[in-house]
């Protein structure tokens, strides 16, 4: 078998991948084994992302597809070493009144038969840069929640702090200038504690986004600030918050190469 998509319950996976998807590479998050049925599950995230969205997951910021597989009436299981949060070679062979599987990561295998697999899923959710498996072709896409994320310090859901709400509250958000200061008191030290790659999502989801016809708008949906006027203009807002956060990556790469 070469195809997710020749599995049972494989309809959703076809509407939103415009190609068959290869059976290979997982990132296996689960393992259940039933004894009364007998049966196993697997969950797992898969290197391909979809390309045809429903509505319902687009401007979501979501970046990995998890789909997993159940496997009925099991026989002849063999595991050598429990399998953990890993990469996993995974086989699926058709041989006519059964299934043979094999799972093979660096550390673990597992192999046994089953009468019959089925395909769950697919979901999609966002996946952070220190929980990717797949290496350079899961490099994180831009998200907007991410950016939501980095700006919860001005949110009245923040824990209460008189000085840093007073310092907000007393900046005029729309002027670039009194922003900028604001964020190099404010964000840059948060920022600073980013790993090079959350950084680097950060700038690259706010450049990607500024180069599109991006409001912002839900960045800042039921989201309420500090900031005593209404942001007028979010485009330059995020802007003046990119421009200060490439300077802040730049300090902390010659910082750091000192």
């Amino acid at each position: 078998m070469k195809y997710w998509n020749e599995l049972d319950g494989s309809t959703l996976l076809n509407k939103i991948f415009s190609k068959p998807i290869k059976i290979g590479k997982i990132a296996l998050f689960s393992l259940r084994i039933e004894n009364d049925q007998p049966s196993i599950n697997l969950g797992f995230d898969i290197p391909e992302f979809p390309d045809i969205l429903p509505e319902k997951w687009k401007n979501k910021g979501y970046n990995t597809c998890r789909i997993g597989i159940t496997c009925n009436e099991i026989s002849n299981l063999k595991i050598h070493n429990l399998p953990t949060h890993e990469i996993f070679a995974l086989e699926i062979k058709n041989e006519n009144t059964h299934f043979k599987l094999e799972a093979k990561s660096k550390s673990a295998i597992m192999t046994f038969s089953a009468k019959f697999v089925s395909l769950n899923g697919p979901s999609v959710y966002i996946n952070g840069p220190d929980d990717y498996y797949f290496g350079p072709k899961m490099k994180s896409k831009p998200s907007l929640p991410i950016i939501q994320g980095l700006l919860f310090t001005y949110s009245f859901e923040n824990i209460r702090d008189e000085e840093r709400e007073l310092r907000i509250k007393s900046t005029n958000v729309n002027d670039s200038a009194e922003l900028g200061k604001l964020f190099d008191t404010l964000t840059k030290p948060e920022f600073a504690e980013y790993k090079q790659e959350e950084r680097e999502w950060h700038i690259n989801t706010l450049k990607h986004f500024l180069s599109t016809d991006e409001t912002f708008e839900s960045v800042f949906y039921l989201f309420d600030t500090y900031f005593k006027d209404e942001i007028t203009d979010k485009r330059n807002f995020m802007k003046v918050l990119l421009d200060r956060l490439i300077k802040y990556n730049e300090e902390i790469i010659e910082r750091d190469q000192k």
